[in-house]
């Protein structure tokens, strides 16, 4: 059987946003267009990715979350209404999102953990709450080098930021 977003894909990875885009969402009706109507999370989902990269982000939002709708235990969804809200400057509800996630994931280990837990740092961090940052950051691990090399840096950030507000 062929997978029904094999196009959608290759747009994606050519970088023509907006032709994947028209492919899956009628404009004027704001639905998704046959086939793709298959698996209503996964469109919703790369309708919100396009938004997201054109920097659309009340789009965005509004598609990740039609996406978390059809899939609850979306944690990648979970990831980006956060990123989202992140981006449109409500870090407090991007922390609510994230603990969400996390909760999902459980005690199991996830490729998305350590980014997860990043983030919520992050979140932390523009919150202003640099201890409850720190500590998030530390449960970054070793192994995934890229998202830990970043909690390390953003720790010396946050230990600065400590000791200039005393």
């Amino acid at each position: 059987m062929r997978d029904i977003f094999e196009n959608v894909h290759t747009l994606l990875r050519e970088r023509k946003l907006k032709r994947a885009l028209n492919l899956m969402l009628n404009k004027n009706t704001n639905r998704i267009i046959a086939p793709y109507t298959e698996d209503i999370n996964h469109a919703w989902f790369l309708i919100g990715d396009v938004y997201f990269k054109l920097g659309r982000m009340d789009e965005a939002l509004a598609a990740f979350k039609k996406a978390y709708r059809h899939w609850k235990e979306d944690i990648d969804a979970m990831m980006l209404i956060g990123n989202c809200y992140d981006e449109l400057g409500n870090p407090k509800t991007a922390k609510y999102y994230y603990i969400k996630a996390i909760s999902t994931i459980g005690r199991k280990r996830h490729k998305r953990l350590d980014g997860l837990t990043y983030n919520l740092g992050n979140a932390y961090f523009d919150m202003g709450k640099y201890e409850l940052a720190i500590t998030q950051y530390k449960k970054v691990r070793k192994s995934n080098k890229e998202v830990y090399q970043l909690a390390q840096k953003t720790i010396n950030l946050s230990q600065k930021r400590l000791k200039t507000n005393l």
